[in-house]
């Protein structure tokens, strides 16, 4: 912003004085902030701009409004008002197509993982838990759950522990608090969904993604499962593949 304010000439009629407004600093700062603003479509997250951009701009033209004679630069901050409104309808719109798409590609993954568990197939539950590249290596024939070391232990050190087979960790994935939940429940007819809670985007490109569904049985509802879903991507071009993280089931209170 202009810490300075810079005197523009204005003339009114001919052979009246001369006299000088300052150019205001905070219509700088909005035209500024209101440039700034497109990039909240790409980020998300930088929700902050534009908002900055219209609060400043807004207080601008009112204090420009109050003190015309004083201050100058209406057409900087109506500008500025102008970008971060457009930037910001912009960047609301994309994030809510992105929104709907993302959690559109979710849900197929969520349904398939508790088909899975209601039906005790843990060994299908457990694939919809896996990461790109241990799906990878046990399509290769490897049975292991985690990379080989490249290379031996070093002369005299601790002898490297064998990762665990698939079957091992299928087993022990059998244990999960969610999967015998929903293996011992009974008469499900209906798994509704509720809503999604998200996304979230974190580090490395990864996006995470809660949605929320009702389980329903012939005499009512049973209990209320969030599954908590994680977007790896695969490629540069956005590609990328669901998984669960996560999931924990809360049965309804019984009814008295």
């Amino acid at each position: 912003m202009i810490s300075a304010e810079t005197p523009i000439a204005s003339h009114r009629d001919e052979g009246e004085d001369q006299h000088y407004r300052s150019l205001s600093s905070l219509a700088v700062g909005g035209l500024i902030l209101g440039l700034a603003s497109a990039a909240f479509i790409a980020a998300p997250t930088l929700v902050i701009v534009p908002l900055a951009a219209i609060a400043v701009s807004t207080i601008a033209l009112r204090r420009i409004a109050a003190n015309p004679e004083v201050l100058a630069g209406r057409v900087f901050a109506i500008c500025g008002l102008l970008l971060a409104v457009v930037s910001s309808t912009a960047g609301f719109t994309k994030t809510l197509v992105v929104e709907r798409l993302l959690a559109g590609q979710a849900e197929p993954v969520s349904r398939a993982w508790i088909d899975a568990a209601l039906a005790g197939d843990i060994q299908e539950a457990h694939w919809q838990t896996l990461e790109p590249g241990k799906r990878k290596r046990i399509a290769e024939g490897d049975s292991s759950s985690t990379p080989r070391p490249s290379s031996p232990p070093s002369p005299g050190g601790p002898p490297t522990p064998e990762p665990p087979t698939i079957a091992e960790e299928v087993e022990a994935y059998a244990e999960n608090p969610a999967i015998v939940a929903l293996g011992e429940l009974e008469g499900v007819t209906a798994v509704d969904f509720v809503e999604n809670d998200g996304p979230d985007w974190m580090s490395f490109g990864r996006i995470r993604l809660a949605q929320v569904f009702r389980l329903i049985s012939d005499d009512g509802r049973l209990g209320r499962l969030t599954v908590v879903l994680e977007r790896i991507p695969l490629r540069r071009d956005g590609a990328g593949l669901w998984r669960v993280a996560n999931a924990v089931y809360t049965p309804d209170s019984p009814r008295s």
